[in-house]
């Protein structure tokens, strides 16, 4: 038995030229130069509809999601010319984004009260491959893959949070479970290129979704990724189940 799989393809850097002709490069704080974008939407039962890890179905859905996702990145980053990968829930430059609030455990208030953030899944290999910079802390790692219990700020999301200190060591909640902030990164404008937005980066594997965004930057051609990306995903088996059967690309 197959299972049914979309991917769609994107390149980055066209995307934003067209779009956003007159707005600097340089105040981004990331680098769309050779940056390929493949959105793949896991469409079958096995990947269960529990959309966060308080929904039921969740603690047998997303360790199927995780181990597609563990094996995809293994693979695709073996491809000729991928030199950085990794993988997100949200499609960078839509405008679109998973707005939250950010709770900190210490500091009960009303939840309008708290800062609004725009809340991204990552895996480690994201910030590279988008070379959104790391100012203070650490990057994500596989420990943290393995045991999702820490978050990246933003500089905007971190200043929105903890004004008066260094948020590096507190915690913040999600989900019901208390995260230990890591990092912090620059402010990049990977929703909007017109603005920063507060980010409030978590692992993938956290939260991770049947829908997912491949981030690659890649020295080799689109006409020469697309087809191997394409057998790749195809050929990954979980559970004895062969990813394939439906696939749609398009380049920008």
């Amino acid at each position: 038995c197959e299972v049914a799989l979309s991917v769609a393809l994107l390149a980055v850097a066209g995307l934003a030229a067209r779009s956003f002709r007159h707005v600097m490069t340089d105040n981004w704080h990331f680098s769309a130069d050779h940056v390929l974008l493949a959105e793949v939407s896991l469409l079958t039962p096995q990947y269960g509809n529990a959309w966060d890890p308080t929904e039921p179905g969740a603690a047998t859905a997303f360790p199927r999601r995780n181990a597609f996702m563990k094996e995809a990145l293994r693979r695709l980053r073996a491809l000729p010319g991928v030199t950085d990968i990794g993988v997100t829930t949200e499609m960078p430059l839509t405008g679109q984004g998973n707005g939250q609030f950010l709770e900190r455990p210490e500091l009960p208030v009303k939840a309008e009260l708290r800062p609004m953030v725009d809340q991204r899944m990552v895996s480690p290999g994201y910030m590279t491959a988008m070379q959104i910079p790391v100012v203070a802390g650490r990057n994500f790692d596989e420990r943290d893959m393995a045991n999702p219990t820490t978050a990246i700020l933003s500089e905007k999301a971190a200043k929105a949070g903890w004004p008066d200190v260094n948020p590096l060591g507190h915690k913040l909640v999600r989900w019901g479970k208390q995260f230990t902030i890591i990092g912090i990164t620059a402010d990049a404008r990977i929703n909007d290129l017109k603005q920063d937005v507060p980010v409030l980066y978590l692992p993938i594997s956290a939260d991770p979704q049947k829908g997912v965004v491949f981030v690659f930057r890649s020295s080799a051609p689109a006409e020469v990724l697309t087809p191997q990306l394409r057998q790749v995903l195809w050929s990954i088996e979980i559970g004895r189940r062969r990813v394939g059967k439906e696939c749609r690309s398009r380049w920008s």
